[in-house]
């Protein structure tokens, strides 16, 4: 779902969502893991989102366009960064998310605490 259109992408965030907010259910390390998988997930899913949409203007410009893509930007930042500091705080890599989130912020946006 997460390598498709926008609207895979939104599925995918929502199934996401879903999974984290029932994340209690796992313990230790599986726990780690898949909340780390499931924010990657998400950041991944939205920065698709956006690139789709980038895409999609360049062929059809159009202020809606312009608004959608920009929103799907600044989402895709955030789901970036929030990957970014659940990775911090959890003791997984943080070379990709902050990548990620590198490419669609600002160095001050990504590494603020």
């Amino acid at each position: 779902m997460s390598q498709g259109g926008p609207e895979d992408a939104e599925e995918a965030m929502h199934w996401a969502n879903m999974a984290l907010e029932n994340r209690s259910a796992w313990q230790g390390d599986t726990f780690t893991s898949r909340v780390n998988s499931l924010y990657k997930l998400k950041a991944v899913a939205g920065m698709r989102k956006w690139q789709w949409l980038e895409e999609e203007y360049r062929k059809s410009p159009s202020q809606e366009m312009l608004d959608d893509k920009k929103e799907a930007r600044n989402m895709a930042k955030n789901l970036a960064r929030e990957w970014l500091e659940y990775a911090k705080v959890a003791g997984k890599d943080t070379d990709t998310p902050l990548a990620l989130c590198l490419e669609m912020g600002t160095p001050d946006f990504c590494t603020a605490d």
